[in-house]
């Protein structure tokens, strides 16, 4: 059976499914070609199986094997690419403003963070959307709804928090 190891791809985190083709003839191998760290299979002569212990923001080859007796091996090499997960995102609590245009915002402090507005009556400025206490001004009567986003590798997706900033005007 001609060996094909799937196609290249990036994952979140440590571990990920690898999906050869099942051999209709002979008996396929999972070996490592590549990588910072010796990677673990949980059975090596599964054609779909799990690779553990990959060390993230790197890249990995593997190679499956088909063989049939004395008949020439059967090759194919698939990449991984991995990333890290975001930290876990904390926008804070829920604040409530009284005749004011500007508050200083909580977050919680990630490697790379940035404040979005989801919804509002106009749109709001910030002093620096990176920064988990950014000030956010130009604030007006109603309410608005921020996100904090946490991201990290490209292969994982962005945790986010929200939280609801009401701005109500002077008594008058």
């Amino acid at each position: 059976t001609e060996a094909d190891a799937g196609p290249d791809k990036g994952v979140c985190g440590t571990s990920t499914t690898l999906e050869g083709n099942t051999p209709t003839v002979g008996m396929g191998t999972w070996t490592q070609l590549s990588g910072p760290t010796i990677a673990t299979f949980v059975d090596e002569n599964l054609a779909t199986t799990t690779v553990e212990n990959l060390l993230v923001n790197t890249t990995y080859f593997f190679i499956w094997t088909i063989e049939n007796g004395g008949c020439e091996p059967s090759r194919d090499t698939v990449g991984i690419a991995t990333s890290s997960q975001p930290e876990l995102a904390d926008a804070g609590d829920d604040i409530g403003i009284c005749g004011a245009s500007s508050t200083t915002l909580a977050a919680n402090v990630v490697a790379d963070g940035y404040w979005t507005v989801i919804s509002g009556p106009n749109t709001p400025s910030f002093s620096d959307n990176t920064s988990p206490t950014a000030t956010i001004s130009n604030l007006v009567f109603g309410t608005y709804i921020l996100q904090w986003n946490s991201r990290a590798g490209g292969f994982c997706p962005i945790e986010t928090d929200q939280m609801e900033l009401e701005v109500v005007p002077s008594a008058n």
